[in-house]
């Protein structure tokens, strides 16, 4: 229900780290997509765009309202720091990012780019996510448990 997903997304936002890690795979993918005939609703909201390498997909500041997945490539995250441009990790196929952004809203705190080859990635923007909430909440409500999953796991490595 609705307000299910609500709560969610409450407990998203409160508490990050506290999750049902069996619920979903840590990796959200196209191969995903087709075990599960629910998730071909998503498909309707990607957008699969190719990034090259130093093109900046999500810049230190910008407001973001999208979940970005590497479908093929890589990207590097770093922030500006006193000294410079920092590294912070680099990404590889099946990695998602830009959680924090779409859930919390605000701005970016790094700057992600494409790196060496570049990065193709899938790209699915909030207002998709608010729409298909109306016609499956269910889905939705374990769309922000992959994205719960996915960040704890990047924050225990």
């Amino acid at each position: 229900s609705a307000s299910n997903v609500s709560d969610i997304k409450a407990a998203v936002e409160a508490q990050i780290l506290v999750v049902n890690e069996t619920s979903l795979s840590t990796e959200f993918t196209h191969d995903d997509f087709k075990l599960d005939v629910d998730w071909t609703l998503f498909l309707d909201g990607v957008e699969l765009k190719k990034y090259e390498r130093d093109e900046t997909v999500v810049g230190e500041g910008d407001e973001s309202r999208h979940v970005y997945q590497i479908v093929d490539g890589s990207a590097i995250v770093s922030r500006t720091s006193p000294d410079g441009p920092e590294l912070i990790r680099v990404m590889h196929k099946g990695e998602t990012f830009g959680e924090m952004s779409f859930v919390k809203g605000g701005v970016s705190a790094v700057v992600t780019k494409g790196f060496d080859q570049g990065a193709l990635v899938y790209r699915l923007h909030k207002d998709f996510i608010d729409q298909l909430e109306q016609k499956n909440s269910e889905l939705v409500g374990r769309f922000y448990k992959f994205l719960a999953a996915s960040l704890a796991n990047r924050l225990r490595n």
